[in-house]
């Protein structure tokens, strides 16, 4: 009868641990906007933690006002770039390369356009990790 319970006190101590440790490396996403972004001040989300390397990252946009063209990027908590840069106008998911391998902290980057110089309204979810829905 002890070694029952031993048994038994182990399988749940293990289904308990293996839980653990699959919601701990749940991808982090957010949400950001409805803001304008102009030429001179960018959209910057709060910081995400990566929690995969090698993996894209992703903006997946709502709306984008007017169908003008904004570019979003990532970049990690001393501000530096660690992504491509990748233009987009429409409501549609924009993935970005990392140029650098990246853990911890990062953030989203919205900014216009060169030639983009009327304030843009937006909207929609990001992730620093690769995910397909909001």
């Amino acid at each position: 009868m002890k070694l029952k319970n031993m048994v038994l006190l182990s399988l749940m101590l293990a289904l308990f641990l293996g839980n653990a440790i699959l919601v701990s490396a749940e991808v982090e996403k957010a949400q950001y906007g409805y803001a304008y972004v102009t030429k001179t001040s960018d959209l910057k989300t709060p910081y995400l933690i990566k929690q995969n390397s090698g993996e894209q990252a992703s903006n997946l946009v709502g709306d984008v006002e007017g169908r003008r063209t904004l570019v979003s990027w990532c970049e990690n908590n001393i501000g530096n770039r660690i992504t491509e840069k990748r233009q987009y106008s429409t409501a549609d998911p924009v993935y970005m390369s990392y140029t650098k391998s990246e853990t911890g902290s990062v953030r989203l980057s919205v900014s216009t356009a060169l030639l983009t110089f009327q304030s843009t309204g937006t909207f929609g979810y990001w992730s620093p990790d690769y995910i397909t829905y909001y």
